[in-house]
């Protein structure tokens, strides 16, 4: 259900930008920050941009997760990030340690994490100014 929920989302989205001719400026592009997506600090949220995520089912039924984040400065953004995966609220396996990413000024990085079992149906993200 949640993998034909998100094709249907990304269809409609590549839908829409299919039409578009010029990049968005970064101020028109801003959306809300999705639900699974934490940042410590409030600069940040002002700072980049996160896609929605896409999730799928892969190899023994793990959950595979994608982000994208974007940075709407003029400078590099070092940045930490950890997540977890969870089922009805509840993790079932153990955060990551903090992993490092530079965002390079007015670029994009992508994120990418596995679970290592199926339990989980849900993850968080927790994203932090680099230390």
């Amino acid at each position: 259900m949640i993998r034909n929920a998100l094709f249907g989302l990304t269809a409609c989205v590549a839908l829409a930008l299919a039409g578009c001719t010029d990049p968005l400026a970064a101020r028109q592009d801003e959306v809300a920050v999705p639900p699974q997506v934490f940042f410590t600090d409030r600069g940040l949220e002002r700072d980049v941009v996160i896609t929605i995520p896409q999730a799928a089912r892969v190899g023994a039924g793990q959950l595979l997760v994608n982000v994208t984040i974007r940075n709407k400065t003029g400078s590099d953004i070092p940045l930490d990030y950890s997540y977890r995966f969870m089922s009805n609220g509840i993790e079932v396996e153990a955060p990551s340690g903090y992993h490092h990413m530079l965002l390079p000024a007015h670029g994009y990085q992508a994120i990418q994490f596995t679970s290592m079992t199926a339990q989980g149906n849900d993850f968080g993200l927790t994203i932090r100014p680099a230390r």
